[in-house]
């Protein structure tokens, strides 16, 4: 999912996100708040979009602020994550295995949070993972077995 978001959402869309929540002040909800608006060009990727109307939607009701950037893109990497847990489950039950209700429940388990972190991170509320686990090298001779 991290890489989908480096991927699909973009350093320049977060940006333009950032300064429209910091620039837009909103009203109380049901006074005639402004929409946000977006340029064409900046929400490019469908989850850029989703992203887009999650923000104007928290605007609407109120919300400003980095709160605004903060909960819109925990809301549209959910949305991004129900898909991606769609996907699974359509290959993992097509596969017919017996164990297919069990990997879906450790998928679920393993992706719990995991929005929120990412919208944290990409905010810059949280620090950063790192990007790859750092390993020493193997050396293709080596005995890898168990010695007692």
């Amino acid at each position: 999912m991290h890489a989908d978001i480096k991927r699909d959402v973009s350093q320049e869309f977060l940006k333009g996100l950032r300064h429209m929540a910091e620039t837009h002040q909103p009203s109380l909800p049901g006074f005639g708040s402004t929409v946000l608006a977006f340029d064409a060009g900046l929400a490019a990727t469908p989850h850029e979009r989703c992203i887009v109307q999650h923000a104007q939607r928290l605007h609407t009701n109120g919300v400003g602020g980095s709160d605004l950037m903060l909960r819109a893109l925990t809301a549209g990497l959910a949305d991004m994550q129900a898909q991606q847990l769609r996907q699974m489950e359509q290959h993992v039950y097509v596969g017919g295995s017996r164990d297919a209700r069990v990997v879906m429940a450790a998928a679920r388990a393993a992706c719990n949070g995991v929005p929120e972190q990412l919208a944290a991170e990409c905010c810059g509320t949280a620090p950063k993972r790192a990007a790859t686990a750092t390993r020493t090298r193997i050396d293709p001779d080596e005995d890898l077995a168990i010695h007692p």
